[in-house]
């Protein structure tokens, strides 16, 4: 994955899923931080959030209101789970439920992690939680059915400017339906590149295989030339970006298909 990241130049600016390089090119966004910054330019109101609960001093992990605030909003996002912890990252998140799991079966040491707009695999009683928001104010987050399972597993001490971000981004994640970022978006931006991808709500996996098969860092590098950024790991999905405009997807498509000619 690291490989494929050096292959972008410098990054200047960014403002919502596109990207403004030092070389003075502007690429559209679909790796969106593996899901971090999926709401696009709407996660700017979690940065607000960020910067004014930074402005009252919640910067120190101090007990207060704001993580049964956006433990109430997880489990609203998420309805199937009854309990939850906190973690000052998602690293930590999974160490804590490696520990949990110590001694199941293999299979059993598999943590699901949940995308918003993807269904939860079925039983799942134990998962890592994907927040929409940047990774610095994104606590890890861990989720049981069974709130047995977390009964021995303490939260980290997470600074509150945390929670209240990751809660206003939860918040904005439950507009997008009526800001139209939905189905039908997404469906728009696949029916120009989904030859080239299989889609699961907004999420886009690349389809290397047809007349012609090529290699993920053929594909990357020719989306890259496209002015567009693709996920620079192949396990991790493409995501279809909040805004595009028609242009920029036909000039991705075309660039995947002289790799397939």
């Amino acid at each position: 994955m690291d490989a494929l990241l050096k292959l972008l130049p410098p990054v200047r600016r960014i403002r919502g899923n596109r990207l403004y390089l030092a070389d003075g090119r502007r690429l559209l966004d679909l790796y969106l931080d593996d899901g971090h910054l999926i709401l696009g330019d709407a996660e700017k109101h979690s940065r607000t959030y960020a910067r004014n609960a930074a402005e009252k001093g919640l910067t120190r992990a101090y007990p207060g209101l704001y993580e049964q605030r956006l433990r109430k909003a997880v489990l609203a996002a998420w309805p199937q789970f009854k309990a939850v912890r906190f973690f000052y990252n998602e690293d930590r998140a999974i160490m804590a439920a490696l520990r949990q799991l110590a001694g199941k079966t293999a299979g059993a040491t598999m943590i699901p992690l949940l995308r918003p707009f993807l269904a939860v695999p079925a039983g799942t009683a134990l998962a890592l939680a994907r927040l929409p928001c940047a990774r610095p104010f994104a606590p890890g987050c861990l989720l049981a059915t069974d709130p047995a399972l977390l009964a021995q597993i303490e939260s980290d001490p997470v600074p509150p400017m945390q929670f209240t971000a990751a809660t206003r981004a939860l918040d904005s994640l439950a507009r997008t339906d009526s800001e139209g970022y939905n189905e039908a978006h997404w469906l728009s931006f696949a029916a120009i590149v989904g030859e080239y991808f299989h889609r699961e709500g907004p999420y886009l996996y690349p389809s290397l295989t047809g007349q012609k098969s090529c290699n993920y860092e053929d594909f990357f590098r020719a989306a890259l030339a496209a002015d567009t950024l693709l996920s620079p790991d192949p396990q991790k999905p493409c995501i279809v970006p909040p805004e595009f405009d028609r242009g920029e997807a036909q000039k991705l498509g075309r660039a995947l298909s002289q790799l397939f000619c």
